[in-house]
């Protein structure tokens, strides 16, 4: 009896394997639903990143969700052709890394059952997964090849550092508010206030102490020579965009109108400590690099031909999402 229980117990072994494995690599025959570039793309492989951007960007409507979900399939179509152009190979660490990302999700799922499971609801293999979680290391090694010291791409940190500096300006403001104005003639003498103080600016006076005389942004205040760092967008106005960055260092802007008030801006050069602060720990440049190869990788993709197969038409693939759900 007893050397039965242990074969029962060992064939009952086994025959979970045997499930797991098919569960793992029987949706081999998924079909393909588009091709990218030449590349067929599974279904499992596009569902994967479709329930990925579902499960972040439903709320935004089904077009935003499919941008991402195409975007992140042709980046990973992108990367695997840039891999490869380049004549590049996984090392040993990079197949590695690729383990350690498959082991980690295993354990977070509770085990292979809630692995097998995953995949399942994506309609995934084992093997496309590991093909997914392979662009990881691609990307990097494409980012040494092309940006690190001798790639063709190359930029070292004081270029970066300058790029940086070129993207944003730096300025202090004197702000005079028309929150509270109830009519035409208080609005009319803010107005007036603005005209005033944007006189003696251009007249030469000392910018700090207008900012501290007429200024109504408590910030600017309190920080009248430290100003505020922006780029393009960052003020969430066109007219103030077009003020600032059409202003040489030291020059002062017209009177800026917003709806909330009037902005009269002087630019300053970016300092050489505030730059020291960003790059100190070297992240930013890092992050600098990571997307100018994002661009890179951008641009090769707008040249990509997307043809939808008749399986694509056939999948729901919004069942992803439940994959991502947690």
């Amino acid at each position: 009896m007893i050397v039965m229980k242990t074969k029962n117990r060992v064939f009952a072994l086994l025959l979970a394997v045997v499930i797991l494995m098919s569960v793992l690599s029987g949706c081999a025959s998924k079909p393909y639903v588009m091709v990218i570039d030449g590349m067929k793309v599974r279904q499992g492989t596009f569902a994967y990143y479709y329930g990925y951007s579902y499960a972040a960007y439903s709320s935004y409507g089904d077009s935003t969700v499919m941008y991402y979900a195409l975007t992140n399939m042709c980046q990973h179509v992108a990367v695997y052709r840039l891999f490869d152009q380049y004549g590049l190979k996984l090392t040993e660490e990079d197949r590695q890394s690729v383990e350690d990302a498959r082991a980690a999700k295993i354990e977070s799922l509770g085990g292979q059952a809630g692995y097998a499971a995953f995949l399942k609801t994506i309609g995934l293999t084992d093997k496309l997964y590991r093909e997914i979680l392979t662009v990881a290391p691609m990307y990097n090694q494409l980012k040494d090849y092309l940006y690190g010291e001798g790639g063709s791409k190359y930029m070292s940190e004081e270029e970066v550092r300058q790029a940086y500096a070129d993207l944003y300006v730096h300025e202090v403001h004197i702000f005079i508010s028309t929150a509270d104005v109830e009519t035409v003639e208080d609005q009319d003498a803010l107005y007036a206030k603005a005209e005033e103080a944007h006189a003696r600016a251009i007249a030469g006076e000392n910018f700090t102490d207008l900012i501290l005389e007429y200024g109504d942004d408590v910030y600017m205040v309190e920080h009248p020579e430290d100003g505020y760092y922006l780029a393009q967008g960052d003020s969430g106005s066109d007219v103030i965009d077009e003020a600032l960055f059409n202003l040489e260092i030291g020059e002062i802007s017209d009177i800026v109108t917003v709806s909330n008030g009037f902005f009269i801006y002087k630019r300053l050069p970016v300092g050489e400590d505030y730059l020291d602060s960003v790059f100190a720990d070297g992240a930013m440049y890092d992050s600098y690099i990571s997307t100018e190869l994002s661009y890179y990788i951008m641009d090769v993709m707008t040249d990509y031909d997307i043809e939808y197969l008749t399986a694509y038409y056939e999948v729901d693939f919004t069942t992803a999402a439940a994959a991502f759900a947690s």
